[in-house]
């Protein structure tokens, strides 16, 4: 994944925030005249949208875009109003709430697909460097980097959970029809509600368990 600027980063989380106020005034607010306005993010990267209440991070609202067909420069848009607003484990965000959460956006490179063997995935799985997403049938779950992180997770584990993520058991990730995929997070938020954006990536240790 070709990584983004600071300034870009700044520039989706901002436009993030504004479809969700815009939304506040007029739900039939013209998206793709938000989009229209940002740079050149024709990316067809998955886009995550997450309102946090500030100081203490507790989710408010977040919503996920992986639809390929779509560039960063329209998920951005819909996913903000749909974190906002249409997050089924959360009612929806008031004019006084958007002034007290912090607005994130995780960009997420295209899904790598992993081999078969359980050698092979235990061996290219990067944990803290990659999330994991796992399909089998119509079932699928998805972990972000920072999982594993928190965790302090190894490779197994990490593969385990994700698997029981997609309502699969734990060990189904060595079963070669478990399709499993690696994919990458760039990650900017607002330091303070409408404040100053940062870039949140993670920077992972040289070293990490492989077992």
């Amino acid at each position: 994944m070709d990584a983004y600027t600071p300034a870009q980063g700044a520039e989706l989380v901002v436009a993030a925030r504004r479809s969700a106020e815009l939304h506040l005034i007029s739900p039939r607010f013209d998206r793709k005249l938000v989009g229209s306005m940002l740079g050149p993010f024709d990316q067809p990267y998955g886009v995550r949208v997450s309102f946090l209440h500030y100081p203490t991070d507790s989710p408010r609202g977040s919503n996920l875009d992986l639809d390929a067909s779509r560039t960063v420069r329209e998920k951005i848009v819909r996913a903000a109003v749909a974190a906002g607003f249409e997050d089924p484990v959360h009612v929806s965000l008031t004019p006084f709430e958007l002034e007290h959460v912090v607005t994130q956006v995780d960009i997420i490179s295209e899904p790598v697909q992993l081999p078969a063997s359980r050698t092979a995935r235990l061996r290219e799985v990067r944990p803290g460097r990659h999330g994991i997403l796992v399909r089998y049938g119509f079932k699928w779950g998805m972990l972000m980097p920072d999982a594993a992180m928190r965790g302090n997770w190894s490779v197994r584990r990490f593969l385990e959970e994700a698997c029981a993520a997609a309502g699969l058991h734990p060990n189904y990730w060595t079963q070669p029809k478990v399709k499993i995929y690696t994919f990458e997070v760039q990650s900017f938020r607002e330091e303070s509600p409408d404040g100053n954006v940062v870039e949140t990536t993670i920077e992972v240790p040289e070293k990490r368990r492989r077992k």
